[in-house]
């Protein structure tokens, strides 16, 4: 390491501060360990968590064993905010204005998208499709998972009537996909699958309310707070992105949409193959609460995607699209939101 490695070093861990990276109460490795891995002089990383301390950066903890621990610290308030807070807090303590206050979250956090995401044609997803235009050529490979009655279908025709395309929807459930079959147009650059896209070839359970609902998952969810029961099912058949595209002999997806209540982590892990060829430019995925019953995260969304090369954006009511720069705990909101990961590359 150069000299100036203590400078250095406090220059790489106030940028992970702010750019989150690092969190508040994240406890930094032993001035010996971190000595040993940069191969330095464990004085010079002491005089950098010295000069971090000195900064209000970092602060000692003794722990039980009375070896010192430090730890990233949480940055003092200016005076005038935390009367402010104190103030706030104070007068908040009552029903009345805590429920003011969710209902201020809640339009806030429509307007960015968190909740907001279960309708396409009101979600803001038609911004899908100017980016589509704006960076990719035609013709246009679509997928369409989790078609339900065709209402994505409807804002990709509606969207891109003019160009060239070839849309492939997948859609399981028996009586759902009679919807799809009557509410699509005839048109051979459209091709029907009564199938579920997964993680793995074969046979599995579709669980639902009622038939035709829009909440049918691989899971039977509970829902039991809504008075909604899953006592429905049927069996369905399963397939892969890359199988499917090997058969089919499609060698790039310009655009996979996936809306499968949960399952869409098991979607991309049956489309490694081409996601590893770089082979699919565009994917939209929901978050929400489905995923509290198949227990994923959105943190498993973001290094899934940011280790394939792409960037992830938040969509909003407004069509703008909002970059998820870095992973933070308040992404995980279990509301029905829309995303985009695009490839890198394709400039935004």
């Amino acid at each position: 390491m150069p000299s100036g490695a203590d400078e250095q070093i406090v220059k790489q861990i106030l940028w992970g501060i702010e750019t989150g990276r690092m969190n508040v109460g994240e406890q930094l490795p032993s001035a010996h360990a971190l000595a040993a891995e940069l191969k330095i002089d464990i004085n010079l990383v002491a005089k950098a968590y010295k000069e971090l301390e000195k900064r209000n950066k970092v602060e000692t903890e003794r722990m039980a064993d009375h070896t010192e621990v430090l730890f990233i610290r949480k940055p003092p308030k200016p005076l005038y905010k935390q009367v402010f807070m104190q103030v706030f807090c104070a007068i908040s303590g009552n029903r009345f204005i805590q429920q003011i206050l969710e209902k201020i979250v809640d339009i806030s956090q429509y307007a960015m998208g968190i909740g907001s995401g279960g309708y396409p044609l009101t979600s803001g997803e038609r911004a899908i499709f100017s980016l589509l235009r704006q960076y990719i050529s035609p013709p246009y490979c679509i997928f369409d998972a989790g078609a339900h009655k065709g209402h994505f279908l409807k804002l990709i025709l509606d969207n891109l009537s003019t160009e060239d395309y070839q849309i492939h929807c997948f859609e399981p459930g028996r009586s759902t996909f009679q919807f799809l079959e009557r509410n699509a147009p005839a048109d051979d650059r459209l091709r029907l699958n009564n199938t579920a896209l997964a993680k793995e070839r074969g046979k599995t359970i579709l669980y639902y309310d009622d038939a035709g609902s829009g909440r049918a998952s691989l899971t039977p969810l509970n829902m039991a707070h809504f008075g909604i029961e899953f006592n429905q099912s049927e069996s369905i058949q399963m397939d892969t992105v890359d199988h499917y595209c090997e058969t089919n002999r499609i060698d790039r997806i310009h655009l996979l949409k996936l809306d499968i209540e949960g399952h869409e982590m098991d979607a991309l892990m049956g489309a490694l193959g081409m996601l590893d060829k770089k082979a699919i430019d565009i994917v939209t995925f929901e978050f929400g609460k489905s995923d509290v019953d198949t227990r994923y995260f959105f943190k498993d969304f973001y290094y899934f995607f940011t280790g394939k090369g792409m960037q992830i954006f938040r969509i909003t009511p407004s069509e703008y699209l909002m970059p998820v720069e870095s992973y933070r705990e308040i992404n995980e909101q279990y509301r029905t939101t829309n995303f985009l990961a695009i490839k890198r590359g394709i400039i935004i």
